[in-house]
């Protein structure tokens, strides 16, 4: 991970990077937020997860996070479902990146 961002120039914008490898037990299970929200000292329930995954958004909510799914073209066949599971749901980053901002005023 740190290699890809470190690549595209971005690795300087993060204080910490957690994957799956950091913890014992894989999405869905939500180990691998519940240690991303420890390592930045801030309660679960402050933190906003994006994912394009099923099992990473039933990860985040089982964490007791917001959940904004992604689209993305591998799990297209699974729009409807992320919809559903997601607090919110985006096309694309660039929605963020472009100033738009989430229900709530939470980006």
């Amino acid at each position: 991970m740190e290699n890809v961002l470190k690549v595209h120039g971005l690795l300087e914008h993060f204080d910490g990077i957690v994957t799956a490898c950091d913890v014992s037990i894989g999405k869905p299970a939500p180990d691998v937020y519940l240690e991303a929200a420890r390592r930045c000292r801030t309660a679960p329930e402050k933190c906003l997860v994006f994912e394009d995954i099923v099992p990473g958004i039933l990860a985040g909510k089982a964490a007791g996070m917001k959940v904004c799914a992604v689209a993305d073209e591998y799990s297209a066949y699974q729009s409807r479902e992320k919809r559903e599971l997601a607090d919110y749901y985006i096309e694309d980053y660039l929605e963020i990146l472009a100033g738009s901002s989430l229900p709530g005023g939470l980006i």
